[in-house]
């Protein structure tokens, strides 16, 4: 039996969600560390790490949009620019917390 095709605009949100999942995973496990980190130094890790997964994610965007149909791009940046906002929202709360926690 074969599978059924999955409609364009699907696969591109699908892969956009993908990849905003796995920076979402980074950015939480840097916090995690950050916190778990006694000396206060974690905290430093947290703008190398959260602007690192923004540029990575840019660059595997591009990398999955080249491979992705013609028809699914549009759908794929249309999601990914929601996703770079929700990574951007999640920075900075994670730098607020940081910031309040340093007081």
């Amino acid at each position: 039996m074969e599978p059924m095709p999955v409609e364009p605009t699907k696969l591109g949100q699908r892969w956009a969600w993908r990849i905003f999942g796995l920076a979402v995973v980074v950015q939480v496990l840097a916090l995690i560390y950050a916190f778990s980190e006694r000396s206060g130094y974690g905290l430093i890790i947290l703008l190398p790490v959260d602007m690192g997964t923004a540029i990575l994610g840019l660059i595997v965007g591009g990398v999955v949009s080249w491979r992705l149909p013609q028809p699914a791009r549009k759908a794929f940046w249309a999601t990914g620019s929601l996703c770079m906002g929700l990574t951007l929202a999640l920075f900075g709360v994670g730098c607020g917390i940081s910031l309040l926690s340093l007081r």
